[in-house]
């Protein structure tokens, strides 16, 4: 098991507001890049495929307001690449109009492959995190 937690990250929007934001995976459609095709979303579940690498899906796992939102592997999708994880965000009001975003990715792989991707994940961990800030305090 391998757990990569991104740097905290500020985002100028009330924590209500991004938390209502994650919590529904049709919000993620503004988000994709060029990179990924086929996005297919309802609020609990969605569905897609990255260029190279194969179809993927994900689920809701656990939602606490305005405090975590969990997300896991969706085992209904037949994946290219079958690994269990779970993508957590923390959530911390800081100001009225000011939260801190973490997120942290566990992923359960052998020790020896978590040493070759650990530098990958605390990258698109961080980069997870920064694009959030930005599309939250792009919105209006």
């Amino acid at each position: 098991m391998v757990k990569v937690e991104s740097k905290t990250t500020e985002i100028k929007r009330n924590v209500e507001f991004v938390f209502d934001y994650l919590k529904n995976f049709s919000n993620f459609s503004l988000m994709v890049n060029d990179k990924v095709e086929n996005f297919k979303a309802t609020e609990d579940r969605c569905s897609f495929t990255i260029k190279n690498m194969g179809d993927f899906g994900l689920k809701m796992l656990n939602r606490i307001p305005y405090d975590k939102i969990v997300i896991t592997n969706d085992t209904d999708i037949q994946s290219s690449m079958p690994l269990n994880f779970m993508l957590i965000f923390d959530f911390e009001k800081t100001e009225p109009y000011k939260c801190n975003v973490k997120a942290t990715i566990e992923l359960d792989i052998p020790q020896m492959m978590a040493m070759m991707i650990k530098k990958k994940l605390e990258q698109a961990v961080n980069t997870l995190v920064e694009g959030l800030k930005q599309r939250m305090e792009m919105i209006m």
